[in-house]
């Protein structure tokens, strides 16, 4: 128990004693622009695209918002008009982000390997939601324009009236309001009491 203490102490002295830009490994600095993102990035399947999108919105949600570039390099945003693509890709981002984690689904379970160049997501159908990854002339699989990031805003709003009807139908506390979040808060409890 004193040694993870002290363990925790020095992690805390040494994050507030190394300079920011020091902390980041050259291969985690993140791109200025989406375009330079995309490069480093190779979203050879489904099951990685949407793991590093879910993966980088959560460390965002955490408060290093400096990876945003890199969810939003999984989203093909060449339809959206350049003029509003920078500030609008943000909020479709955190729009995705919220769809997806509203929903329970093993990321594992995504194909890896597929001979068609759409793949649908598993979730949000009896809402008439529906996430689409497609394979583009690159190779690389983005979550598509059309099928999908068009509508986020229409998806959002039948996703919280959802919402607010369970919880206008039920006694659960907020906190639980998802399957998903219930584990969150699980793992998150577990991580915080520590070993006794």
């Amino acid at each position: 128990m004193k040694t993870r203490v002290l363990m925790m102490i020095l992690i805390v002295v040494a994050t507030i004693l190394v300079p920011a830009e020091a902390q980041i490994p050259e291969q985690d600095t993140v791109a200025s622009s989406t375009e330079s993102a995309e490069e480093v990035l190779k979203l050879a399947s489904p099951r990685e695209t949407v793991r590093l999108f879910m993966s980088v919105m959560n460390d965002v949600e955490n408060g290093k918002v400096r990876f945003i570039d890199r969810a939003i390099a999984t989203m093909h945003l060449e339809e959206l008009p350049a003029e509003n693509r920078e500030a609008r890709s943000i909020e479709m981002a955190n729009q995705l982000f919220k769809i997806l984690n509203s929903f329970t689904f093993k990321v594992d379970a995504i194909p890896e390997d597929l001979s068609s160049r759409n793949y649908t997501l598993p979730i949000g159908k009896d809402l008439g939601i529906n996430i689409v990854v497609y394979r583009y002339e690159d190779g690389n699989w983005k979550f598509n324009y059309s099928k999908t990031l068009a509508n986020l805003d229409d998806f959002v709003a039948r996703l919280e009236e959802s919402q607010r009807k369970t919880t206008e139908d039920t006694t659960i506390d907020p906190v639980f309001k998802s399957p998903r979040q219930t584990m969150n808060f699980f793992f998150t409890a577990m991580n915080d009491k520590g070993p006794e």
